[in-house]
């Protein structure tokens, strides 16, 4: 609840501001992503196994006894098998997503576009005049900010 709290009071602020919405969003989907991480693979967390509680399912056998994470409590418990496909849908979604955004929406850009790009070396002369664009740009945030 904290969490959800503290990222919604966040994405709110980002709103007057463009590139802080997008930062905001960015964090939020880098700890959904964590958190769907620790839920598929179970990782020890301090030298210890994520706790689970036994619980009771209904399957199409019946009624079995069966691996639970309780969520806060015992009445919002989900089967760890039933979490674990539900997070590597949503990390597998962030993957399709992120590979949709490099290679059909920003099909327009170049890599080397902001002349920050890793994989290609643009020309020396883009390089400065991003540099100059980035020092620019900080330097009316630092007037703005006073």
């Amino acid at each position: 609840l904290y969490v959800a709290i503290h990222m919604g009071i966040d994405i709110m602020r980002g709103c007057s501001s463009p590139y802080g919405t997008i930062g905001n969003v960015s964090h939020l989907a880098g700890f959904v992503g964590g958190f769907c991480y620790v839920l598929a693979v179970l990782p020890e967390i301090g030298g210890r196994p994520v706790p689970t509680v036994p619980c009771l399912r209904k399957k199409h056998s019946g009624w079995n006894e069966d691996r639970c994470f309780a969520f806060f409590s015992r009445e919002y418990s989900a089967g760890v098998d039933e979490v674990q496909s539900y997070a590597a849908g949503i990390l597998g979604l962030g993957i399709a997503l992120a590979l949709l955004n490099a290679f059909v929406c920003q099909r327009q850009a170049h890599a080397s576009a902001d002349g920050y790009s890793i994989f290609v070396k643009g020309p020396d002369h883009v390089f400065e005049q991003a540099v100059a664009r980035s020092r620019e740009t900080f330097a009316a945030e630092q007037r703005r900010r006073g």
